[in-house]
């Protein structure tokens, strides 16, 4: 299942960000691409999640992946491993390494 969203934006150049640009990958392409408010996941230290303005960021990930888009919609991919790495509100996902 592919999702193409809006880029990320923000609320002014002097701001935070309200979103994340997000990219989630596996070995066939790209699954997904686009901006959410949020992201969730697991590591071997348990559930974490990340927002907008979170610091740099890598980890390995397992169990499930889940996009949160505004007005409570959100997308859940199981997952058996990854790797999320996260800069200046960009999420990159790499599913399947």
């Amino acid at each position: 299942m592919h999702f193409v969203l809006s880029a990320a934006r923000t609320r002014s150049k002097h701001s935070m960000s309200t979103t994340l640009a997000v990219t989630v990958k596996d070995k066939t392409g790209t699954l997904f691409e686009g901006a959410v408010i949020g992201v969730t996941s697991c590591n071997e230290k348990g559930i974490f999640d990340i927002l907008p303005e979170h610091e740099q960021f890598i980890t390995l990930i397992n169990n499930e992946l889940t996009l949160h888009h505004e007005y409570g919609k959100k997308h859940t991919m199981p997952l058996t491993h990854g790797i999320l790495r996260v800069e200046k509100n960009t999420v990159e996902i790499y599913l399947g390494i």
